[in-house]
């Protein structure tokens, strides 16, 4: 796989694709978990790359699909598939691992689920407040509110590490696809810090959205904030606001 030097240090699997799925260009990201090949097909487990065949088509492309890679250590690794053509012949396609946190916390509340059938009344009230809890923080997790038919807000809360960008990028990234929004106005008023890792993880998400078509605005900039996020906007075309309300007022 050769280097796709526009995206050579993205922390995510990206690769640069021809009509007959042959791999142009890659990330370092996508070298290193995947073996050497010079298809895209020859990266999937065998059960997925029909699926990949029928789902990487410029006539088909419209939501993400999930498909089970090989790493180069022979591990199976299922992930979502993002794919935007760039004109009838080259294609961008983005791999994105699946939650890993997610996986975690449901293979928990499965085990809690076990030890609750077999326990009295008490415990079962403690199973409806559990459940109940867990899905409140998956709505609060990555909130995507449509503002209306172009327009996508996305307020970002508390620190932004690393474990926190992992479980809210699979999720933004398929809200954007199914309420086929053109601006995402991220929001960052309530956020109290990024760190690197953070930042890294943000700028990939920008990135992806970037080769979606998606017009990026990032309000609610706190000053302590201003340095690091600065960066950002070297590398993308993404618009900086004080407030939300700037952002709505500048693109009427």
């Amino acid at each position: 796989m050769k280097q796709a030097h526009d995206y050579e240090d993205w922390p995510l699997p990206i690769f640069q694709l021809n009509r007959n799925l042959t791999i142009l260009a890659s990330s370092k990201q996508a070298r290193h978990i995947f073996k050497e090949s010079p298809v895209f097909t020859g990266l999937l487990e065998e059960g997925s790359r029909q699926k990949a065949v029928e789902f990487l088509n410029p006539a088909n492309v419209a939501e993400p699909i999930e498909l089970t890679f090989i790493s180069i250590d022979g591990e199976l690794l299922v992930m979502d598939v993002y794919c935007k053509w760039e004109s009838g012949d080259i294609a961008n396609a983005i791999a994105v691992p699946k939650d890993r946190q997610f996986a975690r916390v449901s293979k928990q509340l499965t085990h809690l689920r076990t030890r609750l059938s077999e326990t009295n009344y008490d415990l079962l009230l403690e199973k409806e407040r559990t459940d109940a809890l867990l899905q409140n923080v998956r709505e609060l997790s990555a909130p995507c509110i449509k503002l209306d038919h172009q327009r996508l807000l996305i307020p970002l809360f508390g620190l932004i590490d690393q474990q926190k960008m992992e479980t809210v990028m699979p999720r933004i990234l398929e809200s954007v696809y199914r309420h086929d929004g053109q601006t995402v106005i991220f929001d960052l008023t309530a956020m109290d810090d990024i760190d690197t890792d953070g930042l890294v993880q943000l700028k990939a998400l920008f990135q992806s959205l970037s080769i979606m078509g998606i017009t990026i605005s990032i309000s609610g900039v706190h000053p302590k904030h201003a340095k690091r996020l600065h960066e950002l906007n070297t590398s993308l075309h993404a618009t900086f606001a004080v407030s939300l309300q700037d952002v709505l007022l500048n693109e009427h």
